[in-house]
């Protein structure tokens, strides 16, 4: 613990304990830090938390925001525009999904150590991820042409 590295009775480091545990320069560093004048027992406080009480509930929702804030820096306009738009709400939710790579596909169950073919079961050409399901798919881009919609391939990206 950090208290059995400081001097109680002047409050200052045990550098003979530091140097024994760690090299010239983190020492230096742990030294630089300024020990408290007053003592107080540890206390445990979780951040995640209002209450400064730790749950499993509130660690998810620490998780689940900072994979938020790293996954979407770069779709977060995307996000707005994508709750905004005037479109049933399962488009909105599917599109979401997508985006989060949420889609269930076969590579995502072998990637689960499955015994399963990753092989799209529409085309047999190559693995069915997400991208291939929703873009790249020849059944897909079929069914799209047929209803008339615009989807463009990896093929078309180049060109």
């Amino acid at each position: 613990m950090v208290s059995d590295l400081i001097v109680r009775i002047d409050n200052s480091w045990k550098y003979e304990v530091l140097n024994g545990l760690f090299d010239v320069e983190m020492v230096s560093r742990i030294c630089s830090i300024p020990v408290s004048q007053t003592y107080l027992l540890d206390e445990i406080v979780w951040r995640g938390d209002g209450f400064g009480n730790y749950s499993v509930k509130s660690s998810y929702r620490v998780l689940c925001a900072e994979q938020s804030n790293t996954l979407h820096g770069d779709f977060s306009v995307f996000f707005i525009a994508l709750w905004v738009i005037t479109v049933p709400a399962k488009v909105k939710i599917t599109m979401w999904r997508i985006v989060n790579n949420f889609i269930p596909h076969f590579r995502r169950v072998q990637i689960r150590r499955l015994q399963v073919t990753s092989v799209c079961p529409s085309c047999q050409t190559v693995g069915e991820t997400v991208e291939h399901l929703m873009r790249d798919c020849m059944f897909v881009q079929q069914l799209m042409r047929k209803l008339k919609l615009l989807v463009a391939s990896i093929q078309d990206e180049g060109s």
